[in-house]
């Protein structure tokens, strides 16, 4: 039980709890074995108290603070909960998945936004040229929303804080960050433009819904329309079109961005220019779909009818290239080589797609175990966008421990695996590119080596060089690849499975992959 009172963690915060067990905007129900007091507290008054100069800034990572109270006048918002004495403080570690501590929210979140509590962890560091050992403090997830959008299920507690210092006399501080997701119906086919946001108008702003997140970005993902027979009308005057298909967590938005951020350089009139993909396409289309609980070969099929839809049915006389990132890469390929299709797509060009599968069949913890070090990054990390970090902040956030139909398929011994990798050419070029973590970390130190999660991840999960995600092998392991009629391009990059569309070595393999094609035909 958890017994609460009230109290002004700063002389600005305010809160009046109405019961013994209920707190604004909550109530705390704990779990079996812990007694304690409980506050509302505000952000400053936490992370001094965990001996932190400040939070990170979730806020340009696409997250915001979950207020319980909101400040009236010069007053702060309280949103942070604070646990204190304890009858029994070693009962701390008793929370755990299986004896959560339970935290009832007053009035459920819409089916777009989720939760993300977050706890404050002293870890040890090596330094990588040095091999000192120094303490850090670490933000990371320490539970889920459940489906009711009500229920937060804590699994994990930090050990009690005062004044920076681990204590037995301190208290637990659980951070509370809201991720907001666009609310789309799936699947949906859009036409796109990519903007500078210093440049967006009036009604482009009316368009960015979802996007507004990303307003400090340099870039902009622009919707033109989602109505089929505007873009069907659009297409119809278009010679060469770009279809973006995102992965297993992702969305189109960031990937859309690298027609504007990925180039090359070729010869116009015997001078050396600057070419961006987006100048190679007269339209831009991207594809969104349900990625968890759909299985491939639907969304697949999904894919095939919304590009009929526009114009893109069979034989259709124009020049369309897929884009696809991850699973997106075998969606893109069942519609071309299961799906009885005949000329809808004459190039597909994937980034870190799981051909052979991959050993991450648990997007929770994927997302887990990714998110902590964009969040705990100074400034962006790995030059990942907030979208990207949106998304990972979600799938850390839901709970999902129902069986996710997508994620059984993407095992490496799943029949659809098997059966997409049965040898048929589909007698159109494929480029394949595959993110190397190997290659990322041959100039580091065997300190930097043995703390990095790129070689933990290689060591513990993977055995051989992967993108964090995938195998390069299940990459490049199409079966049949080395006897099709048209050669498969293969490019081994530095970067992991999230930062093939927004790190350098990423756009330029995706550029030089386009410009292959493109300038080979004009």
């Amino acid at each position: 039980t958890v017994n609460f009172i009230l109290q002004r963690p700063t002389d600005n915060a305010a809160f009046a709890p109405d019961a013994p067990a209920k707190l604004n905007g909550m109530v705390v129900k704990g779990n079996s074995k812990i007694s304690a007091k409980a506050v509302i507290a505000n952000t400053a008054h936490a992370t001094r108290d965990v001996g932190a100069d400040s939070t990170p800034n979730f806020a340009a990572q696409g997250l915001q603070p979950f207020n319980f109270e909101e400040g009236v006048g010069d007053m702060t918002p309280l949103n942070i909960l604070e646990l204190k004495d304890f009858d029994d403080v070693k009962q701390v570690k008793k929370v755990t998945a299986a004896n959560p501590f339970i935290i009832e929210l007053d009035e459920a979140l819409s089916e777009n936004e989720t939760i993300i509590p977050l706890g404050c962890f002293e870890v040890e560091e090596i330094d990588g040229s040095t091999g000192a050992k120094r303490m850090r403090k670490w933000y990371a997830p320490i539970g889920t929303l459940a489906a009711d959008g009500k229920t937060i299920s804590i699994t994990q507690l930090p050990e009690p804080n005062s004044n920076g210092t681990r204590s037995l006399t301190g208290s637990v501080k659980i951070f509370f960050q809201k991720v907001v997701m666009g609310k789309k119906t799936h699947p949906i086919l859009q036409q796109v433009e990519v903007k500078r946001t210093a440049e967006l108008t009036e009604d482009d702003l009316e368009h960015i819904g979802r996007q507004a997140q990303s307003l400090n970005d340099e870039f902009i993902t622009v919707t033109v329309s989602t109505a089929a027979a505007e873009i069907k009308k659009t297409v119809a005057e278009a010679t060469r079109i770009a279809v973006f298909v995102h992965g297993i967590i992702g969305d189109t938005e960031v990937m859309a961005q690298s027609i504007k951020k990925a180039k090359t350089w070729q010869k116009r009139n015997g001078i050396d220019t600057e070419v961006f993909i987006a100048d190679y396409y007269d339209v831009v289309l991207t594809f969104d779909y349900e990625n968890l609980n759909t299985s491939i070969a639907e969304n697949a099929n999904n894919l095939r009818l919304k590009l009929k839809e526009v114009g893109l049915g069979n034989n259709h006389g124009k020049d369309v290239h897929i884009i696809a990132h991850s699973m997106g890469g075998l969606v893109s390929r069942w519609m071309i080589e299961k799906n009885c299709t005949q000329n809808v797509v004459q190039y597909l060009i994937q980034l870190g797609t799981p051909n052979c599968g991959s050993e991450i069949t648990n997007v929770t913890d994927y997302c887990k175990k990714n998110l902590p070090k964009l969040l705990n990054a100074a400034g962006s990390f790995l030059g990942i966008p907030t979208p990207l970090t949106t998304a990972l902040a979600w799938g850390a956030g839901k709970a999902t421990d129902a069986a996710m139909k997508t994620l059984e398929e993407l095992s490496p011994s799943s029949p659809i695996i098997k059966y997409i990798n049965d040898g048929s050419d589909p007698c159109i070029p494929y480029a394949l590119i595959a993110g190397s973590t190997m290659e990322m970390q041959e100039e580091k130190t065997l300190w930097q080596r043995l703390t990095s999660p790129y070689d933990l991840a290689t060591l513990l999960i993977y055995h051989e060089d992967n993108d964090l995600a995938v195998r390069v092998n299940s990459v490049f392991g199409i079966k049949g690849l080395e006897t099709r009629e048209i050669p498969t391009q293969k490019e081994l990059v530095k970067c992991d499975h999230i930062t093939y569309f927004t790190s350098a070595v990423g756009l330029d393999a995706l550029a030089k992959m386009v410009a292959l094609k493109c300038e080979k035909v004009g």
